[in-house]
């Protein structure tokens, strides 16, 4: 009987110096990184009520989960730090500033064809709220497209008839969500992109 007493206090005086052991090892960071979440339900539920929202319009817009965009959105939140995470800082620097516009209505820009380069407009929505993910990504959603005209503005093609130039445009959609925790706090981030790329041909 002894014998398994001491055996059981021995086992005890090991298990806590583990778990000291492992106290010491953790790195003391309030920044926890940040991880994706599951990609097939976020990019599902967006393009459920993007399709409701842009039916009708000339252009519609499928959009798919970008894992390396996600992967860029992760290494902007880590190395941003808490106190410059608003989402204006986080989007300048999602995207290679270059081939980023400030707003959908610039994607006019490309109709009268003073343009063939790829266009980008890129948005990006924080949340701290107990929505789930799902609640979170409809929400956004909705608010984006929800009775926004400027997406049924939006052309698939135009006629130049002065210079007898036809140009097409083809419209790709990405969409990217990462959680990060710091000082207890749980905010996730959502980045929608949408590309228009120009196409000519003569009439």
């Amino acid at each position: 009987m002894k014998l398994k007493k001491i055996a059981s206090l021995a086992m005890a005086g090991i298990l806590a110096v583990s778990m000291l052991a492992g106290c010491a090892g953790k790195d003391n960071t309030t920044n926890v990184p940040t991880t994706p979440t599951e990609s097939a339900s976020v990019a599902d539920t967006f393009n459920e009520v993007a399709k409701d929202e842009l039916d009708g319009n000339d252009v519609q817009i499928t959009f798919t989960y970008d894992a390396a965009l996600a992967e860029k959105l992760t290494s902007v939140l880590q190395t941003a730090g808490k106190k410059n995470t608003n989402v204006g800082n986080v989007a300048k620097n999602v995207l290679d500033p270059k081939v980023s516009v400030n707003s959908i209505a610039d994607f006019n820009g490309s109709k009268n064809g003073t343009t063939t380069d790829p266009q980008t407009v890129i948005y990006v929505e924080a949340d701290e709220t107990s929505m789930t993910d799902e609640q979170f990504v409809k929400s956004y959603a909705e608010k984006l497209f929800k009775n926004n005209t400027k997406w049924a503005d939006l052309k698939a093609e135009y006629s130049d008839t002065t210079n007898k130039i036809d140009y097409t445009y083809d419209y790709e959609g990405t969409i990217s969500l990462v959680k990060v925790e710091e000082d207890g706090t749980v905010t996730r981030y959502l980045v929608v992109t949408v590309t228009c790329d120009t196409s000519k041909t003569l009439a």
